[in-house]
């Protein structure tokens, strides 16, 4: 499974603002999985800190029983994408927690 998004870099904290490059990717291995980020710019193409976007895809391996039950996995082959409205609540605040412990 991979979560995809973005974020605007000022919801983020100071701290957090790192003097990175745009278009590069940055991994960081967990037993969450493996989360990529890359900086690109933000709204009107601003590139300053704070201005810019956070793009991230979080490769996740932990949910495939889910993913079966759901039918999003046959035989261990994705038949689809997981939308929005389909993620359980629960699997929502796990992510939630995940993410902010790692």
């Amino acid at each position: 499974m991979v979560w995809v998004g973005k974020v605007e870099e000022k919801l983020l904290q100071k701290k957090d603002w790192k003097k990175r490059q745009l278009s590069n990717a940055y991994f960081n291995d967990s037993a969450a999985g493996t989360l990529t980020t890359a900086m690109m710019p933000g709204i009107e193409g601003r590139t300053n800190p704070g201005q810019r976007w956070r793009g991230f895809c979080w490769f996740d391996y932990s949910h495939n029983q889910l993913l079966s039950e759901l039918g999003v996995l046959n035989d261990g082959t994705a038949q689809h994408s997981l939308y929005g409205e389909a993620i359980p609540v629960s699997l929502l605040e796990e992510l939630s927690q995940t993410s902010q412990a790692h």
